[in-house]
């Protein structure tokens, strides 16, 4: 801001800077792009069992889906984990917070005038997914609903 370098010199300094945060942002993209491959391979371990050579908090994992899950990247991300990782479904089946992700999901449903098409798909598949689930179909059918909007 107040630098009494040379504008070569400033230039320089703005550009190392630069490339410095692109290739930062570029490392961070290449390790997204690795966990959501981890998190989305197929195991033939028994659903009981972990899997040896990675853990994650599932728990951090289905907070943060729970409160973006009304956006495009969160709905197929859902989708691909409950599709693909059976060890992160009977976890989302086994909560006993499931209103958190549910509403959210009939809420996209709901105003499917303002949301995309591929977004109300996502969201309706991965209602049936959940619904395969006696469980499942239980506990949602005895949530108690407050304050609708």
């Amino acid at each position: 801001m107040g630098s009494s370098a040379t504008p070569a010199v400033a230039e320089a300094t703005v550009t190392a800077i630069d490339s410095t945060n692109t290739l930062r942002n570029h490392h961070l993209a290449n390790q997204s792009i690795h966990l959501l491959l981890i998190l989305n391979t197929p195991t033939n371990l028994p659903d009981s069992e972990p899997l040896p050579w990675f853990s994650i908090d599932y728990h951090s994992l289905y907070d943060v889906l729970c409160q973006t899950v009304h956006t495009d990247q969160s709905t197929i991300l859902l989708y691909m984990l409950l599709h693909r990782n059976q060890h992160f479904k009977a976890y989302v089946i086994s909560r006993t917070n499931i209103d958190q992700i549910v509403l959210p999901i009939l809420r996209v449903i709901y105003t499917a005038t303002e949301r995309n098409s591929h977004h109300i798909y996502m969201s309706l598949i991965i209602l049936l997914i959940l619904t395969e689930d006696d469980y499942f179909n239980r506990t949602v059918h005895d949530i108690k609903l407050k304050k609708l909007s």
